[in-house]
């Protein structure tokens, strides 16, 4: 009877530890599957980075806003398909259809001085290693700072302009020159950096040319100074608008007589019409004289001593100092 006892003991006690066996194996295997996940987490990791280094690209550069002649240059840093800079390689920057040869420093940037006028300008930068390009924008601001101007004759209107230094900060009490109708003038700038110029020309289209001493840039404009009296093409009269309300006046032509016709406008220093003004045509010596109406308007039918039909002359009115000159047609009217 003890000895199946003791049987019975040893029988359990090895019964227990076979289950306990059991459960520690159950224990590694899923340790090792809860592994797994980490591991294939890791993997996607690795791959995100390396992906990442792929897309990026080889050429680093920014857009450039620079100042006429001022020291800042146009930059770019290259790597390898690593990601490792390029150094001391030379690279190729193209501006404006023109190639430059760099070579990149021990960061891998190399560096292009931008000496072109004030402007608007693309860049492209190629990386040697990788084959790849890249293209910026480059913008030059000029140190001129000028409008192309109209004016009426005579009038206060002056052509004004704006001068900075290489860092774009006004020059004050500084001497700028001006170049027009081939004289030079110079004039001295105010606290704004503004100076400004006073035009007295005859009606006609010019040229101003400015130059910043402090930059060296010089910088053109266009000027137009409009006649205070305009003659209206009766040529082609389908083109002449005339104002509301306006009546063209019944003209009396002496029978065979050569005549000349012109119609004129006078008008203030804005370009508003001018009533009541004193005008004078002139067509090959003939003068005639009237006064504009209210709405600025002048007719005049002027003999002349010509042939008529297809017989061109000049006409020339006057207003004041302002003059306009026109290509009239002289006529001849013939009753019945």
């Amino acid at each position: 009877m003890k000895l199946k006892k003791i049987v019975l003991i040893l029988l359990l006690t090895l019964a227990l530890f076979s289950i306990s066996n059991v459960s520690a194996q159950n224990i590694d295997v899923n340790t090792t599957n809860n592994i797994n996940p980490l591991n294939e987490v890791l993997i996607d990791e690795t791959i995100a980075t390396s992906n990442e280094l792929t897309n990026k690209s080889s050429i680093i550069s920014n857009d450039l806003e620079k100042y006429y002649k001022d020291d800042k240059g146009f930059c770019a840093t290259f790597y390898n398909e690593n990601g490792t800079p390029l150094t001391n390689k030379n690279i190729t920057f193209s501006v404006n259809g023109v190639s430059y040869i760099k070579t990149t420093d021990n960061n891998g940037t190399a560096k292009l001085n931008i000496n072109l006028e004030s402007g608007n300008y693309t860049i492209i930068s190629y990386n040697p290693i990788t084959n790849e390009t890249i293209t910026n924008n480059i913008t030059v601001l000029s140190s001129i700072n000028g409008s192309d101007l109209t004016k009426y004759f005579k009038n206060a209107t002056q052509y004004s302009v704006t001068l900075y230094d290489k860092t774009g900060k006004a020059l004050v009490n500084k001497t700028v020159r001006f170049n027009i109708n081939g004289i030079f003038y110079e004039r001295k700038t105010n606290e704004k950096g503004v100076a400004q110029l006073n035009i007295n020309l005859d009606p006609g289209n010019y040229i101003v040319t400015v130059y910043n001493l402090i930059t060296g840039e010089e910088k053109s404009n266009n000027i137009n100074v409009v006649s205070r009296i305009q003659l209206l093409d009766l040529n082609n009269a389908s083109n002449v608008i005339l104002p509301e309300g306006y009546v063209i006046p019944v003209m009396f032509i002496g029978n065979g007589k050569a005549y000349a016709q012109c119609r004129a406008t006078t008008l203030d220093e804005k370009g508003n019409p001018l009533a009541n003004q004193l005008v004078t045509f002139n067509i090959n010596g003939i003068i005639y004289k009237g006064t504009t109406d209210k709405f600025g308007i002048i007719d005049a039918i002027i003999y002349v001593n010509a042939d008529w039909g297809n017989t061109y002359h000049i006409c020339t009115a006057t207003f004041g100092e302002s003059f306009a000159s026109q290509t009239v047609i002289v006529k001849r009217f013939v009753m019945g």
